[in-house]
């Protein structure tokens, strides 16, 4: 339920990114990434995957 890639395309930069799954079966239907300094995203950071997850839930029912 969540990716990670820490200095891959710039040695700074590392992304997070979550599923967005539809309400009803819950199919893959879109996936929300944020970009950020690496060192914030290669630590465990629970309050940014927490954010992330929270308006994936949100966004979901607007893309299934």
């Amino acid at each position: 339920g969540l990716a990670r890639q820490c200095g891959e395309f710039h040695a700074a930069l590392g992304c997070l990114a979550v599923p967005v799954r539809a309400p009803g079966d819950q199919r893959l239907v879109a996936g929300l990434a944020l970009t950020g300094p690496a060192d914030r995203v290669a630590a465990p950071n629970t309050e940014l995957v927490a954010l992330l997850r929270e308006h994936g839930a949100e966004l979901a029912p607007l893309l299934a």
